[in-house]
C-alpha cells in the first residue's frame, strides 16, 4: 500500500482478497444472518400454531423446518414434533421412519425417552415382539440409575407440538402418559 498525493491505493496481490470477493463474502454472511432469522420466524410460526390447537399448520411449518434446514438448532424439535404429528394422524409408519431418524440424529436428546416410547406402542401395535422387547431395554436404560435413593420418579415434558408428556418411573416398571392418558408401560 502506498500513499500519493492524499490518495490510498491497494495494490492486488495474486490470490488476494479483491473488492468483488469481499462482496461476495458479505452478501454470504448478511445472507446467512437472515436465514437465522427466517428459520426462527418459521420455528416461532409452528410453536404459535401447535400452541392455538392448529396442529395442522403446526405440522407444515416444523416439516418445512427439518426438511429445508437440516444444520438449523432448532431441527431436533422440529424432527420431534413430525413425529408425534405422524403418530396423532395414524401415519404410523411415517411416525416410525421420523423417530428413528430422530434417535439416530439425537442420541441424547431429552426428548429420547418419548422417541423410544413411541416406538415401543407402534411395535406393540403391529406384534413385533422382538422389536418391543429391544425398545424396552432401551427404555430401561435411559433411567437405570434414577432409583439409588428414591422409589419412584416422575418426570414431565411438554413437546414443540404442545402435547403434555408424563413419565412415571417405578422400582419394577414405567408408566408414559400423554395428555394424562397411559400410552405405554414398560415392565422389568
Amino acid at each position: 500500500m502506498r500513499e500519493k498525493e492524499g490518495i490510498i491505493s491497494v495494490k492486488k496481490k495474486k490470490g488476494g482478497l479483491s473488492v468483488r470477493n469481499l462482496g461476495v463474502w458479505l452478501l454470504l454472511i448478511l445472507g446467512s444472518l437472515g436465514l437465522t432469522s427466517d428459520v426462527a420466524q418459521l420455528y416461532s410460526r409452528a410453536f404459535e400454531f401447535a400452541e392455538t390447537g392448529k396442529k395442522d399448520f403446526a405440522f407444515m411449518h416444523f416439516n418445512e423446518l427439518q426438511r429445508d434446514y437440516p444444520t438449523s438448532g432448532y431441527r431436533e424439535k422440529a424432527l420431534f414434533a413430525v413425529g408425534e404429528y405422524y403418530f396423532l394422524i395414524s401415519g404410523f409408519q411415517d411416525a416410525e421412519k421420523t423417530f428413528r431418524s430422530f434417535l439416530d440424529e439425537y442420541p441424547n436428546s431429552k426428548q429420547r425417552l418419548y422417541a423410544l416410547a413411541y416406538l415401543f406402542n407402534m411395535a406393540q401395535r403391529n406384534n413385533k415382539g422382538d422389536v418391543a422387547r429391544e425398545l424396552e431395554k432401551q427404555i430401561v436404560d435411559v433411567h437405570r440409575v434414577s432409583f439409588v435413593f428414591r422409589e419412584t420418579k416422575e418426570i414431565a415434558y411438554r413437546s414443540p407440538l404442545r402435547q403434555n408428556y408424563r413419565t412415571d418411573i417405578y422400582i419394577d416398571h414405567i408408566e408414559f402418559y400423554v395428555e394424562g392418558k397411559l400410552f405405554a408401560k414398560v415392565s422389568y
